[in-house]
């Protein structure tokens, strides 16, 4: 269990806080305004805000593949689908976890991946936000291992504990319950969601 749960908006001024994709994903989209006076907060230098180059790039994939769905770009015809039925998929058949048709119906149709642009804002906007975007490297890789083993975190969350470690953090922004387990975090969740 972690070392706490707390809210967005407990996090106390001059904390050093990870964020994570979820966090940012929220605000960009629009789902949830604790995130986005959160990340107020941290741009205003209230709070010394961290992230990874892994979580930049996740947030960018998601909000891709977001901006598809928000176009309903259209796939000729999809694949069996699980109730047996075929029929047209279209790129927004994913939700904002990334995965399903979507995927697959970008990866075919590049000429619509060229089309898409409007995620390519939150990179600039995040970098306007964080002090630091902290950069993946072998060593954290490797350092990542003991998150796995002990709290049984997926790659990407254990990269986020590695990297938290590495700076000496504790906080840490997310919605995502499996960092719940880590017992060295302490997990501030927004409540609107």
């Amino acid at each position: 269990m972690s070392r706490g749960f707390s809210t967005l908006e407990a996090v106390p001024a001059g904390a050093s806080v990870f964020i994570d994709a979820n966090i940012f994903i929220y605000h960009f989209l629009g789902i949830s305004r604790q995130c986005a006076a959160f990340l107020e907060r941290c741009s205003s230098g209230d709070l010394r805000a961290v992230t990874g180059g892994h979580v930049v790039a996740e947030v960018l994939h998601r909000l891709m593949l977001a901006e598809a769905k928000a176009k309903r770009l259209p796939v000729e015809r999809g694949p069996d689908r699980r109730d047996g039925s075929r029929g047209r998929r279209r790129a927004g058949d994913v939700g904002v976890s990334g995965t399903g048709a979507g995927i697959d119906y970008l990866e075919a149709n590049p000429d619509s991946v060229r089309r898409l642009m409007d995620y390519n804002a939150a990179g600039p906007a995040i970098e306007q936000i964080v002090k630091a975007v902290l950069p993946l490297t072998m060593e954290v890789i490797r350092a990542s291992q003991w998150a796995r083993s002990r709290d049984g975190l997926l790659v990407n969350d254990s990269l986020t504990a590695a990297m938290m470690r590495a700076e000496g953090m504790v906080d840490l922004a997310s919605n995502d319950a499996a960092f719940l387990r880590a017992a060295d975090l302490t997990v501030h969740r927004p409540t609107d969601i």
